[in-house]
């Protein structure tokens, strides 16, 4: 009986593998991201300069067991991630990334979307309302410097969206 209630504790704190996705960037690009958890609440996650995706994942998880869909994606010129052919070589074309994230989600089945961006990241957040395109109400967070501390705080997240 005590063996079975470790490893129901242990258990308790497992997230499914990401799905690792990939849809168009306005510019025609691609993004690439691994996507956790089911809902329709979803967090993109925007990394900072010297991270990727994957540096998302203990974030992600706790988000995931916290009942959001999560996006981790890699910004153009990181990991499989690039501009379009329409795309400048000065890297200021990010937002278009997440944009595109938010998207993907919105097409997906998430009704809310908030953004959490780590510094660069924080820095490339967009409020999507001022893109006519994106016609997806969003929560955008920024959070340069604190975005990994505010991806554990599910419930500020779950507070945001409503």
């Amino acid at each position: 009986m005590r063996k079975f209630a470790i490893a129901a504790l242990m258990l308790t704190g497992l997230t499914a593998a990401p799905k690792e996705v990939s849809f168009p960037s306005p510019d025609g690009g691609v993004v690439w991201g691994d996507l956790y958890g089911a809902g329709d609440r979803a967090v993109v996650l925007a990394h900072g300069a010297r991270f990727n995706k994957a540096s998302w994942e203990k974030q992600a998880e706790v988000l995931a067991n916290a009942g959001f869909r999560v996006l981790a994606i890699d910004f153009r010129g990181y990991g499989k991630s690039h501009g379009g052919d329409r795309s400048s070589s000065g890297g200021g074309e990010k937002y278009q990334d997440i944009l595109a994230a938010i998207r993907y989600l919105r097409e997906n089945g998430a009704k809310t979307v908030s953004v959490i961006g780590a510094s660069m990241g924080g820095g490339h957040r967009v409020d999507p309302r001022a893109d006519r395109r994106s016609r997806s109400p969003c929560s955008a967070g920024s959070y340069a410097g604190g975005g990994a501390r505010a991806a554990y705080r599910p419930e500020a997240i779950r507070d945001q969206q409503r």
